[in-house]
């Protein structure tokens, strides 16, 4: 079986990121509030395993009851296509082993989910892949600094998720230093 490619993880990750952050914006979420979080790929051939590494809460709680809300269920199900479809995107036929193969995570997340959904595995999976094809500039801005730096804070995701470059730059030179020491303490 083929390995990856860098190029393809970083697609991959890149559009877990996307799908996520696309279908909480249709929940009315901006931003992916989650302290601490990042989105890497592994620079070296032993580490290729290595996932997005981003926090979900389904729960909501009015403060007498907890309820699982069908919107973010439904999101959380399309994020866990969402890294299968883009890889997709970017790989031959002749991948599609190992992609089958690389997926057993991701479409087992999913599963777990399915019973709670409102929508069927076919709908949330066509869902996904409608919504990696709407930002597919995205996918692919994400997945080129993922290429190059490794590793992404989450302000930096939703930035060049946005497309706002000139709010990235600015990101970058007041916390550059520090992000070189975030990117290189990472594992």
């Amino acid at each position: 079986m083929k390995s990856p490619t860098i190029e393809q993880i970083a697609y991959h990750e890149a559009g877990h990121y996307v799908a996520k952050a696309a279908m909480l914006a249709r929940c009315g979420v901006r931003g992916i509030d989650a302290y601490g979080d990042t989105l890497s790929i592994a620079s070296d051939e032993e580490a290729l395993g290595r996932h997005t590494n981003l926090e979900w809460d389904l729960e909501i709680s009015d403060g007498r009851e907890t309820v699982i809300s069908p919107e973010l269920v439904r999101a959380y199900i399309v994020y866990c296509y969402g890294g299968i479809a883009a890889q997709r995107k970017v790989s031959s036929e002749e991948d599609e082993e190992f992609i089958q193969h690389a997926s057993w995570y991701d479409d087992e997340a999913a599963a777990e989910c399915l019973h709670m959904a409102q929508d069927s595995e076919d709908e949330l999976r066509q869902m996904t892949k409608e919504v990696i094809e709407e930002n597919w500039a995205a996918v692919e801005r994400l997945a080129r600094e993922l290429v190059e730096y490794k590793c992404l804070d989450m302000d930096e995701c939703q930035l060049i998720y946005e497309g706002d470059l000139d709010g990235l730059a600015e990101y970058r030179k007041i916390w550059g230093d520090r992000l070189t020491e975030y990117r290189h303490a990472r594992p």
